[in-house]
This record gives C-alpha cells, structure tokens and sequence, in this order.
C-alpha cells in the first residue's frame, strides 16, 4: 500500500500508476460526448439519477450506497488533513498535475474552502 507522502512523491518524480491518472485523460471529456458525468462526492444522486434514467424502480436497489455513519472522520475531514500536512510546493505540484481535471470538473483547489470537496456544477 502506498501512503500519501508517497503518492505526492510519485507524482513529483513523474512516477504515475494507472489508479492516479487525470480523469479527464482517462475518459477523454472533450473528445467523447457523454450524458452525464458523475462525482464520487455525489455518489447517491448519481447513481439514483443513473438507475432513474435506465428505468430501475426498485427502491431497495436505489438505497443510499455510500454512508460515513461508521468513519470517526469524513472523507473531506482527511483529505484537508492530509493537504494541509503538505508544503506549499508539493500541494501545487498536485494541482499542476489534475489540473485539467480541476478546471473541467469543477474542483476549488483550496481544499480549506466551504465548498471543498463539491464540484462547482448543478446537480441533474
């Protein structure tokens, strides 16, 4: 398993695994024409308004998929712990790297931010 500091570390030294590839060079945004993009940060709706959209009724399939009841900490909680751990320099080498993604998804960099983590884009 790899930490934090040696993902940020990767990434810095151009060592990049598939897993930490920029989504927007993965699925190729501006090349394909999708009809909907989702957000792990809102994993719920999305899938519901997916599950919606190919006629999926039952409600018990459509229950909320994702629950934080059990972490003693959020995931936004952690993730701003662990970027504000980082220098400055590695934080923007971070946003250098996604920062395609930033900008087509719609992600503040500051991750002390209100909004942090929630993509800047209207819900379906």
């Amino acid at each position: 398993m790899v930490t934090f500091q040696e993902f940020v570390i990767g990434i810095r030294h151009g060592i990049v695994d598939r897993h930490w590839m920029p989504q927007s060079e993965i699925c190729q945004p501006c090349s394909v024409n999708y009809n909907h993009v989702g957000f792990f940060e809102y994993l719920n709706e999305d899938t519901n308004y997916i599950l919606d959209q190919i006629g999926v009724e039952d409600e018990v399939v459509k229950a909320d998929k994702v629950s934080s009841a059990s972490q003693k900490k959020s995931t936004t909680d952690i993730t701003r712990e662990l970027f504000n751990e980082l220098s400055e320099d590695d934080r923007n080498a971070m946003y250098l790297f996604y920062k395609k993604d930033f900008l087509l998804f719609g992600y503040d960099k500051d991750v002390n931010s209100e909004t942090f983590p929630y993509p800047n884009v209207p819900l379906q």
